[in-house]
């Protein structure tokens, strides 16, 4: 019907991707569909450690995910709102685009402060990986030497 709020493109979700192959809702994009190879094991941890920081700690954490190749620079850039939303839905908090973009270098390179904090981003976030690399590989071994054994 003509009017309706689904008609309107100033609609609150006009910017947000469109699910084609649904009802035309908006899709459920997470981060996860942003993170790049094994990026994606890591999105528990993420979650985990930044659904309750600040916007100024994600985006320190976007850098390190860069840095660690797990994520694709070109997504600041290109669309930071849906980018944005994505990372609302995967850590259940309300961000809104000026509260993250706000924290993004505006020269195109981070100042030697931020880069001390992204490198100990970097560091939390490798050691997380690390720790869960040791966990399976723990897993496996006792499940075989069970096996074994049994």
């Amino acid at each position: 019907m003509k009017g309706d709020a689904d008609d309107n493109i100033y609609s609150k979700n006009s910017l947000l991707p469109k699910d084609e192959l649904n009802d035309g809702s908006p899709a459920k994009v997470t981060l996860e569909d942003y993170l790049l190879g094994n990026g994606k094991k890591i999105l528990p941890f993420l979650i985990k450690n930044y659904q309750t920081q600040k916007p100024r700690d994600i985006a320190n954490m976007l850098f390190a995910l860069i840095e660690l190749e797990y994520f694709d620079s070109y997504n600041l850039l290109a669309d930071q709102t849906h980018l944005i939303h994505a990372i609302s839905i995967s850590f259940n908090k309300n961000l809104s685009r000026q509260s993250l973009s706000y924290h993004f270098p505006k020269r195109g390179s981070l100042d030697p402060f931020r880069e001390k904090l992204v490198a100990k981003e970097v560091k939390k976030i490798q050691e997380a990986i690390t720790a869960e690399f040791r966990n399976r590989v723990s897993q496996e071994s006792k499940a075989l030497q069970d096996s074994l054994f049994e």
